[in-house]
């Protein structure tokens, strides 16, 4: 009897593990189905915009040094990059990542616990990221500008936005371990090791 039970609980301990894997392979999945759907979003935002995508965020006036929470918090919804894109993705359910611990809602204050948050699991990369002074549509970034869009990223997930190192210096920083997913402006999107 005490062998049978100690069979049993080794297969369920198995099953168990095998079950963990299975989620949180399915979670990355579904991140990556998000940047897809994003990168979507995006060209079809870019084809109604000369080619141009739209900022990250945008302010008029542009305030002097970095932004603060507080003006992050005031800034009308279509000077977010992610409310551009709503309309073509239909879903801003998209904008959050299943194993993203800090985003639970794509409402509310976008700081929680003094994390600077626009309601999104996914960050700009610093090469497209930027505030910018015209709000209304102004020529940004166009994609037709970049030499080679397969190998520009666009945005990759973060699981608090921001994340500084000590030399104040921005490194992506993954919710699913040691991979990154990556949305190039080509439309692609690849796993990456982070460094």
């Amino acid at each position: 009897m005490l062998i049978v039970s100690a069979v049993i609980a080794l297969l369920v301990a198995m099953t168990t593990v095998v079950y963990f894997g299975l989620t949180r392979k399915a979670r990355a999945a579904t991140c990556v189905d998000n940047l897809r759907q994003i990168g979507s979003a995006l060209h079809l935002y870019a084809a109604d915009h000369d080619d141009c995508i739209p900022p990250y965020f945008t302010f008029d006036p542009l305030p002097t040094g970095e932004p603060t929470a507080l003006q992050l918090g005031e800034l009308h919804p279509a000077r977010r990059w992610k409310e551009s894109l709503i309309p073509y993705t239909r879903n801003d359910g998209v904008f959050l990542c299943p194993d993203d611990r800090f985003a639970r809602t794509t409402s509310g204050p976008p700081v929680p616990n003094g994390l600077i948050r626009l309601h999104t699991s996914y960050e700009h990369a610093l090469q497209v990221k930027g505030a910018f002074r015209d709000a209304q549509g102004g020529k940004h970034w166009a994609i037709g500008t970049v030499a080679d869009p397969a190998s520009a990223p666009y945005c990759h997930d973060s699981p608090i936005g921001e994340v500084r190192n000590q030399q104040g210096i921005y490194e992506p920083v993954s919710p699913h371990g040691a991979v990154a997913n990556l949305l190039y402006l080509d439309g692609h999107v690849s796993a990456r090791p982070v460094n």
